[in-house]
């Protein structure tokens, strides 16, 4: 999980200091799930929308440090 997950659970302010796993899983998971909602997002079959579909998925993914 890269930085960025760490500063926004610190800033939800839970009681707990550090990340446990179940937190890291419940985020790496919120973070494929909404790179799934651009992936899924190619309703015309245009070659530039699913490109692009797909290549902001997989940069959500990189700005979150989920591996593919």
């Amino acid at each position: 999980m890269n930085e960025r997950i760490r500063e926004l659970f610190l800033q939800a302010d839970f009681p707990k200091v550090d990340i446990g796993a179940e937190a890291e899983r419940f985020a790496e998971l919120i973070v494929r799930e909404c790179a799934q909602v651009s992936e899924n997002d190619i309703t015309d079959g245009n070659a530039c929308c699913t490109n692009t579909a797909v290549r902001i998925a997989r940069q959500i993914k990189e700005h979150f440090g989920v591996e593919e």
